[in-house]
């Protein structure tokens, strides 16, 4: 571990990797890359308060990276993301660290979107979507990939609408 890394850095990167421990004992080994960097990249950025971790935070440079990564038209489509190999994921990651970047933004925006907009309307599909994985459920995998691969112009309205807290 490089000596300049923070405190709260640290603590994010654990955070980000015990998730990965934590969706590889309990989810599935085979978690699909998307939803494995995503939900470790939502976790990584909860904040604890003493009493407890508290989710879904979104920090206003997040919010402005991602709603440049959409204006920017840059961002790997819906379908390709949900349908991306680890290995995939990697070689863009040796290819171009920035736009591996990109890509765990998109994963964390896409998990963060399904946790929170239009109240939830999506967190019981995502939910069902990883029990199905941890029980190898292929075609309801495969109706949730789907179905996810349909939002794209409501992902990235919502994205481009919503407002940080107070």
């Amino acid at each position: 571990i490089a000596a300049d890394i923070s405190a709260p850095s640290l603590a994010s990167i654990m955070q980000h990797e015990a998730f990965h421990q934590f969706a590889h004992h309990a989810i599935s080994p085979n978690v699909p890359v998307w939803v494995n960097e995503g939900l470790a990249d939502y976790f990584e950025r909860a904040i604890w308060t003493g009493d407890g971790y508290v989710p879904g935070i979104i920090s206003a440079l997040d919010l402005k990276l991602i709603r440049a990564d959409i204006a920017s038209g840059q961002q790997v489509s819906l379908p390709m993301l949900v349908r991306m190999t680890r290995r995939q994921w990697n070689d863009i990651l040796a290819g171009n660290l920035a736009a591996g970047g990109q890509n765990y933004r998109e994963a964390w925006s896409l998990v963060h979107f399904l946790a929170h907009a239009e109240d939830g309307k999506y967190l019981k599909a995502l939910d069902r979507y990883l029990v199905d994985i941890h029980k190898g459920q292929t075609t309801r995998i495969q109706v949730f990939v789907n179905g996810v691969t349909d939002l794209g112009g409501t992902y990235e309205q919502w994205w481009n609408t919503t407002t940080l807290e107070d």
